[in-house]
């Protein structure tokens, strides 16, 4: 004896988006985990430059060894640059720069020379009250 509710079964014709979110939020997770792999390195290729402007001609230029050494000069002059020791540091730009707080000072950097010591020479300069960095870049 079978019993019948006289209704007919409805077949369902809609997608079940359940396994289908599940999906897509793992897919997600697997994406955001990954994506920061994939750039935590690069090269950094840096421009080189020429310098043409005629206000630098006598300009003071510091150049910073890879050794640490800093030597201090003028662009463009016949007189050699000279060793600065990093305590009399202060002293010998303000002479170079007749304290002229607005020059333009230009760093020379070597190119094996340890960022950090570029860094802390700009940090130094800032706290002289030099405010007009540039850097020097071969041609």
């Amino acid at each position: 004896m079978a019993f019948s509710t006289g209704k007919k079964s409805k077949t369902i014709n809609e997608i079940n988006m359940t396994p289908f979110v599940d999906i897509m939020l793992v897919l997600l997770i697997v994406f955001i985990v990954s994506a920061p792999m994939m750039y935590s390195s690069f090269e950094a290729k840096l421009p080189s430059a020429t310098l043409q402007n005629s206000k630098i001609q006598n300009s003071t230029k510091i150049e910073l060894m890879a050794d640490g050494g800093i030597f201090i000069g003028k662009i463009n002059s016949a007189a050699k640059p000279v060793k600065v020791l990093p305590e009399r540091f202060a002293a010998e730009l303000s002479a170079f720069t007749e304290s002229a707080f607005e020059e333009t000072i230009y760093i020379a950097a070597d190119k094996n020379c340890k960022y950090s010591s570029v860094i802390s020479l700009i940090e130094t300069l800032n706290k002289l009250g030099y405010s007009n960095i540039s850097f020097v870049t071969e041609n």
